[in-house]
């Protein structure tokens, strides 16, 4: 919800153009449940593009760059693809197959009201599971972003070029 009021208030500011990705890069929590591809939950530190984002009763298909895809071979690529459920507060309970972020939504509908949704990317560094302490979120993911900075770049820099 934050987030969708800071896009609002800037957003005239923020005027998409018809040309380019929007990158929407962040954290995210996953959780332990089964129901993962090979009953294996994403791992912390691991690179994860969005196809499908939830919040609430919206409901986003979002295109995955070729580039991106976990089967090619580049420093760039993602570990994993699947779904990230939007929420307003940290969530601690994970019950679904997807990660759990905070403002992915917010950028959505942002771009889906001014026709821009396609050039959205969602890719978010998994740095929490439902066993972590919250109060160590933050030193988790500055941890794990310094220790992924090298492939976090490359997947931006392959982004800004395609």
């Amino acid at each position: 919800a934050q987030c969708a009021e800071s896009l609002e208030r800037i957003g005239h500011k923020l005027e998409p153009r018809n040309e380019g990705r929007w990158l929407n890069f962040g954290v995210a929590g996953a959780g332990n449940c089964s129901g993962w591809t090979d009953s294996v939950p994403p791992l912390s530190g691991g690179l994860f593009a969005v196809n499908h984002l939830t919040y609430g009763d919206s409901d986003w298909r979002l295109i995955i760059p070729a580039d991106l895809n976990p089967d090619t071979d580049c420093q760039g690529r993602v570990d994993r693809v699947g779904r990230c459920v939007s929420v307003d507060v940290p969530e601690r309970r994970f019950t679904e197959v997807a990660l759990y972020d905070m403002e992915a939504a917010a950028i959505a509908s942002f771009l889906q009201q001014r026709q821009r949704l396609s050039s959205l990317v969602v890719v978010k560094l998994v740095t929490d599971r439902s066993t972590d302490d919250p109060a160590d979120g933050i030193s988790i993911a500055r941890k794990l972003l310094r220790q992924n900075r090298d492939r976090i770049v490359a997947m931006a820099q392959r982004l800004a070029v395609a």
